[in-house]
């Protein structure tokens, strides 16, 4: 055999080998089921025994060598046109010829597809940094990553709902960071805004008073149902004002409506451990994550919900399933790279902080292997810095109109429904009670009390008159 056909060897792929492994046993087995077999005395048997197999590149065919110097049976017995056919039709019609059957060997030829050639094994970088001022144009991008040729950035309404798994110190924070801090540096709080659980309490304390935050964070089981809970609301009362307009999509109602609404991206980190802390109300906490999943793209919402213990039996396959993007960082076992990817291979990535698949449905059928960007904390706090010292107002037009409302009409009270009535067509009262206790957890607004409206503090007086124009 030529040097050149052994590194052919040397480069067959997965597919291959498994391929000529089942092709093996059928033919052993068609041996088999023919009697070319010899009986010992101890109620055994003794098979053709085989040297080996290899690819022959030139006929595009797998050759089976066997020994003739031990046969069970006769070497015309095995070269019967009988056999032969039988062993073709196992293959499902196959080319099948014997050679060299007189002398050391028989040989076994089969057709394949034709044999790619050896090509340079392409590697990945072991760190790329993120660098935000090549954040590509268009809406909403998104950077997941390095792959074998070059960067990969994706919109977020092709990624749709992402489930990021990976166990710690490989990553998974750090691309968050990175999808977080590209979308802000590119969108003002009038075309994007955040919603953030974070169960640990102090992974994502760098994005705390950025003006994109449409809720304070979430760390806790409780506050993170509450949250959860207006989020559904917001949900249901957007697909009302689509309704109403005769719209299917967040670009459709904003191309129309007179007070366009942004695009809100949840993040839920540490889903499973978020599960288990809920105790008996788990299953109602997932109810609602499992509603917007499914329907809160059509309003404008979308998720990216992250864990590094990835297990089947918290976070279910229906939850799963309604993920159009998934990335699979480093795991340990096949199955906690099923419960991300649906399907092993996460578990055989290099343990490289980043590395990761990524399966986009609809794009590929097969995850694609990335090399995550980097971005350290200072780059964060620059970013998030810089946003909380701008100059523009984080109400939209609509709630510094309520503001004003209440107080130069009434006195500073809240009043649900006296502003609800001032304001018919343009929100609904269940939107103005989910957006009152949204300021008063914020401290806009005082606690409400019984029989006593909520008063507006000096800080959403002042917030009321920040900035030229409404968001938007």
């Amino acid at each position: 055999m030529s040097e050149a056909t052994m590194e052919q060897m040397g480069e067959l792929n997965t597919l291959t080998m498994r391929q000529a492994q089942r092709t093996f046993r059928l033919v052993r087995q068609t041996l088999l089921n023919r009697g070319l077999y010899q009986p010992r005395k101890d109620g055994t048997i003794r098979e053709v025994e085989w040297l080996g197999w290899a690819p022959w590149f030139d006929e595009r065919a797998y050759v089976f060598v066997l020994d003739t110097a031990r046969l069970p049976v006769s070497i015309e017995k095995l070269t019967d046109e009988r056999v032969l056919h039988q062993v073709s039709t196992t293959l499902g019609g196959r080319r099948v010829q014997i050679t060299n059957h007189r002398g050391i060997a028989w040989v076994v030829a089969m057709d394949l597809p034709p044999l790619k050639e050896p090509q340079a094994r392409r590697t990945l970088p072991n760190q790329v940094s993120l660098d935000l001022s090549t954040v590509p144009e268009g809406a909403f991008m998104l950077p997941l990553g390095v792959g074998f040729d070059g960067p990969v950035w994706r919109p977020l309404g092709e990624l749709d709902c992402i489930l990021v798994g990976g166990v710690r110190g490989f990553g998974k924070t750090t691309f968050l960071f990175s999808l977080l801090v590209s979308l802000l540096v590119r969108h003002g709080p009038g075309e994007l805004q955040m919603a953030i659980v974070d169960p640990k309490g102090f992974d994502f304390v760098l994005f705390d008073g950025i003006p994109h935050l449409w809720a304070e964070r979430a760390t806790d089981a409780d506050a993170a149902a509450a949250l959860l809970a207006d989020l559904v609301a917001e949900m249901e009362d957007r697909g009302e004002q689509f309704a109403r307009l005769g719209v299917r999509s967040l670009d459709a109602f904003n191309a129309v409506a007179p007070e366009p609404l942004p695009l809100l991206l949840v993040v839920v980190d540490e889903v499973t451990d978020l599960m288990l802390e809920a105790g008996r109300q788990a299953a109602a906490l997932q109810r609602k994550l499992i509603r917007l999943v499914s329907k809160g793209r059509a309003a404008g919402i979308v998720l990216v919900v992250a864990t590094q213990n990835p297990k089947s039996d918290v976070f279910d396959t229906l939850a799963r399933g309604n993920f159009r993007t998934r990335i699979a960082f480093p795991v340990p076992e096949p199955n906690m790279s099923k419960t991300i990817l649906g399907r092993t291979g996460a578990e055989q990535l290099a343990d490289v902080p980043g590395r990761m698949l990524a399966l986009v449905e609809g794009q590929s059928r097969e995850p694609v292997e990335l090399q995550g960007y980097y971005l350290d904390d200072e780059a964060v706090k620059a970013v998030t810095a810089g946003l909380a010292e701008r100059e523009y107002s984080p109400l939209t037009g609509l709630e510094r109109d309520l503001v004003i409302q209440a107080v130069e009409e009434l006195d500073g009270a809240f009043n649900i429904d006296r502003l609800a009535g001032r304001f018919e067509g343009r929100i609904s009262r269940n939107r103005l009670k989910r957006l009152a206790r949204a300021w008063e957890r914020r401290g806009w607004l005082t606690p409400a009390q019984v029989g006593v409206s909520r008063q507006v503090t000096e800080v959403l007086r002042a917030l009321s008159t920040t900035g030229d124009a409404p968001r938007g």
